[in-house]
């Protein structure tokens, strides 16, 4: 055997080799892809269908929605609060969405998916009310194999997002929070993230956490209000973090500091 053509015999085998497993992972991950967005919709036709035990297992045990006054988490207390209008048949509350964008992470076992939901309100003797949106949603494959939601709200911002939030912004979200409003307040914000996931990739993460926001006014006084997010983050080539999309709950204003 001539040693010095080794080399160029192991790349000219290595070469189609890593072409295939390129090949495979991205087929793999566009399968998974379908396998979400199905997911998604699956859950949608729950709740159209007001299938209870249907909805509850597509949640993870640790999965959290976004609702008023703090996050639902766990597959009975999202059931018991988030879903309760849309589950109850007598409620009139019906919800519809549908995923348009699909990312999966290079390892396959963590997705989000983002799309439009329509929300309509029968009422009786009146005009029935309606509204639309988008949502986000993140989804972690279980050790089963089945997608579930480990995370889900009302998509607030997408890429670029801004450094932090704008008074405009926060002021929006507090629906007119009287200190925000007040000429010359200073504000601050401070985020405290309690849960975090991270793709074994390395390409895709979340983070799930409350903030706080403190308005001070000219006169020295300060009060704050806290809400919840989540972000979901993406990153290519161990480079830096990007935060891609948000979803956050509107402040509520702390004890003792009511509107």
């Amino acid at each position: 055997m001539n040693l010095r053509y080794l080399p160029l015999s192991l790349a000219l085998v290595a070469l189609p080799m890593a072409i295939l497993a390129f090949a495979c992972l991205a087929a793999e991950i566009e399968n998974e892809g379908e396998a979400v967005r199905a997911a998604d919709l699956e859950m949608s036709k729950m709740i159209a269908t007001r299938d209870v035990e249907g909805f509850k297992a597509l949640v993870a045990a640790d999965g959290f929605f976004m609702t008023l006054p703090k996050p639902a988490q766990g597959p009975d207390q999202v059931a018991a609060t988030w879903a309760a209008p849309y589950l109850d048949p007598e409620s009139g509350h019906t919800l519809e969405w549908a995923p348009k964008e699909v990312t999966v992470a290079g390892s396959a076992e963590l997705a989000y998916t983002i799309g439009d939901f329509v929300y309509r309100l029968e009422v009786p003797d009146g005009e029935p009310r309606s509204a639309t949106g988008s949502y986000l949603t993140v989804w972690r494959k279980s050790e089963q194999g089945r997608w579930q939601v480990v995370a889900d709200g009302s998509l607030m911002a997408r890429d670029p997002l801004p450094a932090g939030f704008s008074l405009e912004r926060l002021n929006r979200l507090a629906r007119g929070w009287a200190p925000l409003a007040e000429p010359g307040a200073g504000v601050a914000h401070e985020r405290h993230p309690v849960q975090v996931g991270v793709a074994q990739s390395g390409d895709l993460a979340y983070t799930f956490g409350d903030y706080t926001i403190r308005a001070t006014d000219a006169a020295g006084k300060t009060r704050s209000a806290s809400g919840a997010y989540f972000t979901v983050w993406t990153r290519e080539d161990e480079g830096p973090w990007k935060a891609v999309a948000e979803s956050i709950l509107p402040p509520q204003p702390n004890e003792g500091e009511k509107k």
